[in-house]
């Protein structure tokens, strides 16, 4: 059995580790607020700077088309998907041809021909003029 002394002790010890602990949560309350705050702010900041910079760009070759390159990389990568569904174990078995295997294989002209919408995507992505990115919601 604990002497009172002892049991006095051990009161004052468990009501300081609980002091401490409730101030160490209310000190991670304050700093979690204080840097989810700076987070904020330089969300709003870089969201400031993208939108100030300007969005139109030439091509490296060809013309400019109209259009948003972030819809049309969109696109490619929706056509990637349905490729990668549709003929992934053909786009697999294709990697150990050697190209007069590929120009005569049926599959991989059928693979190709799939492939058309993507690649046209892709193609409109590097000539469209608005590089703006999507809005942050």
């Amino acid at each position: 059995m604990l002497r009172p002394r002892s049991s006095r002790r051990l009161a004052y010890a468990a009501a300081g580790l609980v002091a401490a602990v409730l101030g160490t949560a209310g000190l991670v309350q304050v700093q979690a607020e204080r840097s989810w705050r700076a987070v904020t702010v330089l969300r709003q900041d870089v969201t400031q700077r993208v939108a100030a910079r300007p969005h139109h760009h030439l091509p490296l070759w060809g013309e400019t088309r109209p259009g948003s390159a972030f819809a049309a990389y969109d696109e490619a990568m929706r056509q990637a998907r349905r490729l990668e569904q549709e003929h992934g174990k053909a786009l697999v078995a294709m990697r150990k041809q050697n190209d007069a295997q590929l120009a005569s294989d049926p599959i991989a002209t059928a693979v190709r021909a799939a492939a058309r919408p993507l690649l046209a995507a892709l193609q409109d992505g590097a000539h469209a003029a608005e590089l703006a990115p999507p809005h942050p919601d």
